[in-house]
Formats: structure tokens, C-alpha cells, sequence
């Protein structure tokens, strides 16, 4: 299936049987529009993340090829939750310094409320399990590339919650001033078990001759 894009015109083959959004590649306006209000949200700020669209690997035997992501701009950092097919299906993939979270779409309500959440305190996913917190953070601004399967707050201000176990059962709560709050359920692996084709390489890390 393809697309024109009614901006520019250009051409736009679709990758995702569950697609939400798709910001074309040549003029970064939406092909599919969703009611986002800020232009800037799609033009999407340069960082140092080797993972790019077009991005290749293999997860639980089954390969996956990256065509979107959605970039969240903390006060002194960022986060990349990258959109992925995979197979017939779509995966979220959330890459840090020292760990790749592989996530099973769609965001779902967050069953249980919590106060005073902070780094190393457990929260409850389940009645059965628990996990450590390790990140919380406010966002403060949100930008869209390529296509993407559905996020819930797409005009809204959040803050991220990240929390796993020793069991590798990550999860990514979303939360807005509002008290709405959907998670993402996954499994986290070392980034040395991991690889990745067609990624990003940048001059400045080669040795000077």
C-alpha cells in the first residue's frame, strides 16, 4: 500500500499494518494527520543514537526493520522509543547506554495509582509482580518521525516512569498532568547481547590517521 503525501506529493510506501501516524520523510509534515497542534514536533532534533530508520535486526528469531520513532526531551536528556515491524506484528524498542528494551504494543491503562515515586523504590504492575524503579522524568517536548504505531498523548505534556526486575520484565509508564497513565510491557537485554544493521556511524569516533 502506498500513499502521495498531500503536502509535497512525493511518494510514501507504508510499512505498518497498525500505523497511527506518518510524518513524510521529504517535507515533515503528517501523510496522516491526528490532530498534533505543535509543527515543531515533526521536525525531529539530530542526536547521537546509532539507530536510524531503516535500522535492521533480530529479535527472538524473527527480524525487524525500524521506520519510526517518537524522541521525549527531558531537562539533560533524551529517550528514542523506536517503531518497528516485526513480521506481520509492530515492536517498540527503547535503547539507554547500557541496556535495549524490546516493547509489545499497544499502549494499555495502567491498572494501579502510586505517590511519591522516585529511583529505587518498587511499584506494583501485577498483584503477583513488582518491579524497581529506575527512571522518572518530565518531558518537555515530543517530536514524531517516519511511522508509528498508536501513543496515547499526543498533545499532552508527560513524565516516564522505567522499572524492571531481575527477571529482565521491563515496563514504560506514561503519565500526564491529568492522571491518565498507559504503559508499555517489554524485556530488557544488555546492549552486548544485542545487535543491530544499517545503523548510524559518525566520523568523529574514528581514530584520527
Amino acid at each position: 500500500m502506498h500513499t502521495n503525501c498531500p503536502h509535497c506529493g512525493k511518494r510514501y510506501d507504508h510499512q505498518l499494518n497498525d500505523a497511527w501516524l506518518i510524518v513524510c520523510p521529504s517535507c515533515h509534515q503528517e501523510i496522516t494527520s491526528v490532530g498534533i497542534k505543535d509543527d515543531k514536533a515533526f521536525h525531529m532534533p539530530d542526536d547521537w543514537s546509532v539507530i536510524q530508520i531503516g535500522t535492521t535486526g533480530t529479535y527472538k528469531g524473527q527480524s525487524f526493520i525500524v521506520c519510526g520513532r517518537i524522541r521525549f526531551q527531558m531537562k539533560y536528556d533524551f529517550r528514542n522509543l523506536w517503531c518497528a515491524r516485526y513480521g506481520d506484528k509492530t515492536i517498540w524498542i527503547g535503547q539507554s547506554l547500557e541496556s535495549v528494551g524490546y516493547f509489545t504494543p499497544p499502549f494499555a491503562p495502567y491498572p494501579y495509582q502510586f505517590e511519591n515515586i522516585r529511583a529505587g523504590l518498587l511499584i506494583e504492575f501485577s498483584d503477583k509482580i513488582k518491579l524497581k524503579c529506575e527512571m522518572i522524568e518530565s518531558c518537555l517536548s515530543v517530536h514524531y518521525e517516519g511511522e508509528i504505531a498508536e501513543y496515547p498523548f499526543p498533545d499532552a505534556r508527560v513524565a516516564i516512569i522505567q522499572a524492571s526486575n531481575t527477571a529482565r520484565n521491563t515496563v514504560l509508564i506514561f503519565t500526564n498532568p491529568g492522571g491518565r497513565q498507559h504503559f508499555l510491557w517489554g524485556e530488557l537485554m544488555l546492549v552486548y547481547g544485542v545487535s543491530f544493521e544499517k545503523v548510524r556511524t559518525f566520523a568523529e569516533w574514528e581514530s584520527v590517521k
